[in-house]
């Protein structure tokens, strides 16, 4: 089971949510490692290429088209406050 992570400053800031992911051996946790948003394209391939089943997301925008890339899709969680 995969979860992608697409905030490109999750672990950095957040080791208690990282250190809970890794402890569950059936997760394989996915990283955005570009320092940047993904554009919509590449979250499309990305989404298509792991199937998640969750999704940490940043500030990108999820629509249909997007939402119809990752049928195994069952939450997406938003990182930030405000």
């Amino acid at each position: 089971m995969n979860v992608l992570v697409t905030t490109s400053f999750f672990g950095e800031r957040n080791k208690k949510p990282i250190e809970m992911l890794k402890k569950n051996k059936k997760l394989r946790v996915i990283y955005n490692k570009t320092g940047k948003n993904y554009p919509k394209k590449d979250l499309m391939i990305l989404l298509k290429k792991y199937n998640p089943i969750g999704v940490i997301a940043g500030t990108e925008k999820y629509d249909s088209r997007i939402l119809d890339c990752c049928k195994n899709l069952k939450v997406i969680s938003r990182v930030g406050v405000g």
